[in-house]
């Protein structure tokens, strides 16, 4: 297991960023203040889609995805999508999405392989139902 933490100041915005490298699995721990990712602006990739899928934990902020997928996400919300969805293939963007938060955005980013993550299909993202004591957790997690 491999795990790398890095934190950055810009002015009044600040990002953190944690991962954990596991077999089978990449988890991203993301709390940023003032700040916008926004996919358009990320060059799709330039290979064959990965095989898997992403679950997203968001804790705080929202998550709103371009064209026929929307509708947007408000936290505390969990997604799953395919990595398609996130990466794109072959020098295409599936879609695009952008996140953000007022005042900060929270979330964790779980990568897990083809099958191991509900409801994840190309199509669209899906919503998953996590109960009061799992986003405990995920709370607890990102304050680390």
């Amino acid at each position: 297991m491999l795990v790398a933490q890095a934190r950055k100041t810009v002015g009044a915005a600040r990002l953190s960023v944690s991962l954990v490298f596991a077999r089978g699995a990449m988890l991203s721990i993301i709390d940023r203040a003032g700040l916008l990712l926004d996919a358009r602006f990320v060059p799709p990739a330039k290979a064959e889609p990965r095989g898997g899928a992403c679950i997203y934990l968001v804790d705080r902020g929202s998550f709103v995805f371009d064209g026929e997928l929307g509708p947007s996400f408000v936290g505390p919300v969990a997604i799953t999508l395919s990595e398609q969805h996130l990466e794109g293939a072959l020098g295409v963007r599936s879609t695009t999405f952008r996140n953000a938060g007022s005042p900060s955005f929270a979330a964790i980013e779980l990568h897990v392989a083809e099958g191991d993550a509900p409801l994840a299909d190309t199509e669209r993202p899906r919503r998953l139902e996590l109960d009061d004591t799992c986003w405990e957790v995920v709370a607890r997690v990102i304050a680390l």
